[in-house]
């Protein structure tokens, strides 16, 4: 007898029973996880860093949104080394920060 087995092998009753779907197996959907490694293959060690810094700087000044925090580096703080370049590698590096999420989700009645 090969190793190797057929779909013939696969069809037979001996396999049925894994190879049933389950109404929970029915779905469609995927979900992709992305990580923080991941995203960093894309930039530098040098945009890395700068966009360390940005999320550092960005929950010292406690966690504004996205846009708020752009106009305070815009219009606020004059001669900071965080651009606004920096702010958009830090969210694509690690999206949004959990403590801006966590204290804007509100939950919602049933």
């Amino acid at each position: 007898m090969s190793s190797k087995l057929s779909l013939k092998d696969y069809t037979s009753s001996k396999y049925q029973k894994v190879l049933k779907p389950t109404k929970k197996a029915k779905t469609t959907e995927a979900t992709m996880i992305q990580t923080v490694e991941e995203n960093k293959i894309w930039y530098t060690p040098q945009q890395i860093e700068r966009a360390n810094l940005a999320r550092k700087l960005y929950h010292v000044i406690g966690s504004p949104s996205i846009e708020a925090f752009k106009g305070i580096l815009r219009d606020l703080i004059k001669n900071c080394p965080v651009t606004i370049a920096d702010v958009d590698i830090a969210e694509r590096i690690c999206g949004p920060s959990i403590s801006m999420l966590k204290g804007k989700t509100t939950q919602q009645t049933p």
